[in-house]
């Protein structure tokens, strides 16, 4: 990100400001979801006695602690990103191992993907998205000339992605898997 911003004439003061598409499409999804949430799940809800609103009060707490997480991420400074980018390769390999820790990992359906957080659960696979991205923003910003010139410097992102996918497929979790390499290639392809 911050070898683009010189290309498109943008100071740094100029990037901090937020793209009103970007914000307008994610407030427009949010909507949505909250609305197909609601109008899916009432029915099921009262199924199981806890109320008709229950599961689109829950997804709107988790909308909202998304949004907080979105706006404390937008105030770390570019350049602070960029330089514990590797550190995110690592925690994406530390959080694939939680899924194995008895206790900890939980097996869903013959699947060991979501990690137990005593009030709720998630699919570790979700960060591991985000720190993916941000390890290989971070990689093609440092290492722009390798990844132009020599197969190198593009086997060396994708050997720590390979054994992150491999983790994915122990769990087993094919679909993380495939979304994981699409990323990796997609933003490989368009970083050149």
């Amino acid at each position: 990100m911050a070898a683009v911003l010189p290309a498109r004439g943008l100071s740094a003061s100029e990037s901090v400001r937020p793209d009103s598409t970007l914000i307008l499409s994610s407030l427009g999804l949010a909507m949505l979801g909250l609305v197909m949430v609601c109008s899916t799940s009432i029915s099921i809800a009262e199924s199981h006695g806890v109320g008709p609103f229950y599961f689109l009060n829950r997804h709107a707490v988790f909308l909202l602690a998304g949004s907080i997480a979105a706006a404390v991420i937008w105030h770390i400074p570019l350049r602070t990103m960029e330089r514990y980018s590797p550190l995110m390769a690592l925690a994406a390999f530390g959080l694939l191992l939680l899924v194995f820790v008895p206790g900890v990992g939980m097996r869903i359906n013959g699947a060991r993907r979501w990690v137990n957080l005593g009030v709720s659960s998630f699919q570790v696979v979700e960060l591991v998205k985000l720190f993916v991205i941000l390890y290989m923003a971070g990689y093609m910003v440092r290492h722009r000339e390798s990844l132009q010139t020599s197969l190198g410097g593009i086997l060396k992102p994708l050997g720590v992605v390979a054994i992150l996918v491999g983790m994915l497929l122990l769990q087993p979790d094919f679909g993380g898997s495939v979304l994981l390499i699409g990323i990796v290639v997609g933003m490989l392809w368009l970083g050149g």
